[in-house]
């Protein structure tokens, strides 16, 4: 038993070790997001979407997605997406799961893979199970929908 949850660790480890990589491509387009001034924001939305109806494929254009809301979710509600929330969004555009603790950021990880996904138009839904009932997922979505209009969504 103790050789399977030891695979099953090295599994996880080797995940999260691909998944730093990919957050380390994110974080060398910062400095020239943090350039953008905040109405170019949505021009770079739609020159995502071109990209993806022109062929490009969401795995192609997760850099320049992610790196765009973790700018634009500091400038709008003050909050910088650490890399291990980053992690946690890539996890889950990947279809695996993300696990976070209460104050880990859920609701911030979420942003990217719900941008980079919406980019597609198709329906996008986060849901989060909270102690606190429906009352937290509603103060989260708020935050939220304050990061996508400068991202024009």
């Amino acid at each position: 038993m103790f050789k399977f949850l030891g695979k099953l660790l090295d599994s996880n480890e080797k995940e999260i070790k691909r998944l730093r990589i990919t957050v380390e491509q994110i974080n060398a387009l910062e400095p020239a997001i943090k350039k953008l001034k905040d109405k170019e924001f949505a021009s770079k939305t739609a020159e995502l979407k071109t990209r993806l109806s022109t062929g490009d494929s969401l795995d192609t254009l997760l850099f320049m997605a992610f790196a765009i809301v973790r700018e634009a979710a500091l400038r709008t509600i003050g909050e910088r997406h650490y890399d291990v929330q980053l992690i946690a969004s890539l996890a889950l555009h990947f279809g695996k799961v993300a696990e976070q603790r209460t104050g880990e950021g859920k609701t911030l990880s979420a942003i990217p893979a719900l941008y980079l996904n919406a980019l597609y138009a198709c329906r996008v839904t986060s849901f989060s199970s909270h102690s606190l009932g429906a009352l937290l997922p509603l103060i989260d979505s708020r935050r939220v929908v304050r990061v996508l209009p400068l991202l024009d969504l």
